[in-house]
């Protein structure tokens, strides 16, 4: 009897220590998440911190445009930004980004990518009758997600060489997200 009364002090011990140890590990749904897409010369990889989010927290990630062939290359898309990012919402409203119409020309390298943080862009409908929550989610600088299944898509819309005259390119790499309450 004695010997049980021993064991039950270390078990519960054992215990608490694997209990800790789950809740403190961190679930793969959390992890990182990136994906990358080779057109022509050129690849396009796009990365977000994580899988899961809180409605509470800016999304944040990167896109990156490199050169695959070649040691350097000019494009030239947009003068403020050859990247847009699309968010869509499972079962609601997707938000289409807007380039401006100027242009501007980019060096592109082997061994120093152009890379670009996730931002907002895009244009709201006057007669959408979301149009008042989507002018107010627009001019906030940070990204918040309401709650639901997400589709954001990182798309570089460029030309192959200077002064936007050269052939345009679109490549479109989408990742999926999970925003919680």
């Amino acid at each position: 009897m004695l010997r049980s009364n021993c064991l039950w002090p270390r078990a519960v011990a054992a215990l608490i220590c694997l209990v800790a140890v789950a809740c403190s590990s961190t679930p793969s749904s959390s992890q990182s998440i990136s994906s990358q897409k080779t057109e022509g010369a050129y690849r396009l990889s796009f990365r977000l911190p994580k899988t899961e989010w809180r409605v509470d927290e800016p999304i944040s990630g990167e896109a990156e445009l490199a050169l695959v062939a070649g040691e350097e290359a000019i494009v030239s898309g947009s003068g403020e930004n050859i990247f847009g990012f699309e968010f869509a919402r499972e079962g609601g409203p997707t938000i289409t980004p807007v380039w401006p119409a100027s242009c501007g020309d980019y060096a592109v390298r082997s061994d120093s990518p152009l890379v670009f943080p996730i931002e907002k862009s895009g244009t709201v409908d006057p007669d959408d009758p979301n149009a008042p929550i989507m002018r107010r989610w627009m001019t906030d600088p940070l990204i918040y997600l309401p709650a639901g299944n997400w589709r954001i898509t990182a798309i570089a819309l460029f030309h192959e060489g200077p002064e936007c005259g050269g052939g345009q390119l679109v490549v479109r790499l989408p990742l999926e997200i999970r925003v919680a309450e």
